[in-house]
């Protein structure tokens, strides 16, 4: 399959966009994230909470990856990146719910990274 780069490109960037600003207002953020690197702060010394950190950043990377595929999958006009977008989308839901998994054997703590209203 051969993609034009302004086909995918311009949604991608547009998604971006729209994503920024959604979390762009203070008064609106919750960082969930930082609950989460709390937690394990508590619960781990600094060898493992470096481990635990990790976890997080990457889930939280992820759910960034998901949100983004969703926003290029909703806003995008080719099939070929609504496709795309898609499956990159399921790819990092899968990748996301393992390292969960993973975490909770770990008695990690992982959240999100919420926008609110």
């Amino acid at each position: 399959m051969k993609f034009s780069s302004k086909v995918f490109i311009a949604p991608l960037l547009f998604g971006s966009l729209l994503t920024i600003g959604a979390c762009n207002n203070a008064e609106t953020k919750t960082d969930t994230k930082e609950v989460a690197e709390d937690h394990n702060e508590a619960k781990f010394d600094k060898t493992d909470e470096k481990d635990a950190q990790r976890v997080v950043d990457a889930y939280s990377s992820g759910l960034y990856e998901i949100r983004l595929a969703d926003t290029v999958s909703k806003y995008a006009v080719s099939k070929e990146a609504k496709n795309l977008a898609a499956m990159l989308g399921d790819a990092h839901r899968k990748i996301n719910a393992e390292l969960k998994g993973l975490a909770e054997k770990k008695q990690i703590t992982v959240t999100i990274f919420a926008c609110l209203g």
